[in-house]
């Protein structure tokens, strides 16, 4: 059986943050894929809640090689690990991924806080806000 991993914010290769080298060598890339839910702008990152389908967060599925060297690395970078306060911000938690015609399950990071006033991201794509010159 495979585990799969979902990203969908920072962790992005499309997105190319430095955060995604956290994937490097414990992960193979898959393909793309959504799940019914919402994505909203927190700051300097992204945040998804699940929601019944209207409206999808897309983003990127990985196989997961390590998954124990993996969880070490991203509930730390998630801030969700043991080491830090709770509440977290964010928990890991399996969620169904559509992936073209296939259904999958998946490990994803989750939104763990009321959204109230933050802006909403209605494509349901994470891009990194650039500055124009």
């Amino acid at each position: 059986m495979s585990h799969f991993l979902f990203v969908y914010g920072t962790l992005k290769r499309s997105v190319n943050h430095p955060a995604h080298r956290l994937l490097k060598g414990d992960c193979a890339y898959y393909g793309q894929g959504y799940f019914w839910g919402r994505l909203y702008h927190v700051t300097h990152y992204p945040a998804a809640l699940l929601a019944d389908g209207k409206n999808k967060v897309q983003g990127e599925v990985y196989q997961i090689l390590s998954a124990e060297r993996l969880f070490q690395r991203l509930d730390d970078y998630e801030e969700c690990s043991d080491q830090y306060p709770k509440p977290h911000e964010f928990y890991r938690s399996q969620v169904t991924i559509y992936v073209d015609v296939e259904t999958i399950v998946a490990w994803t990071y989750l939104y763990n806080a009321n959204p109230i006033g933050l802006e909403e991201i209605l494509a349901g794509v994470y891009e990194i806000k650039r500055e124009r010159n």
